[in-house]
């Protein structure tokens, strides 16, 4: 999902002059920037929540087979496997962190 941000077109512009049009133009651009930084916000909290989802349905996974009687799945590979993907995730729950406190 991608969020476009809204552009702010004041009515009557091309009837403006001098100080208000500039007045004008600067609130317009301002919109504009915070319309996008909460666009990348939101984009940026939809990403996590993604992988949140995610990474809990693997740990669901990953609890299941560790806790399985399956003989296939107590092997030294199995288990090292189930290692790997938890650090994995252990890794971008950090990246997630790091990139929502910039």
């Amino acid at each position: 999902m991608s969020a476009q941000p809204v552009s702010y077109q004041p009515r009557n512009l091309y009837n403006m002059t001098g100080p208000g049009l500039s007045v004008t133009q600067a609130h317009a651009s301002n919109m504009a920037a915070n319309d996008s930084l909460i666009a990348t916000s939101l984009q940026r909290v939809s990403d996590v929540q993604a992988s949140t989802i995610a990474d809990q349905q693997t740990l669901a996974t990953l609890e299941t087979n560790t806790l399985t009687t399956d003989t296939t799945q107590a092997t030294e590979l199995a288990t090292l496997q189930r290692i790997n993907a938890t650090l994995l995730i252990m890794t971008r729950a950090l990246e997630d962190q790091t990139q929502c406190q910039q």
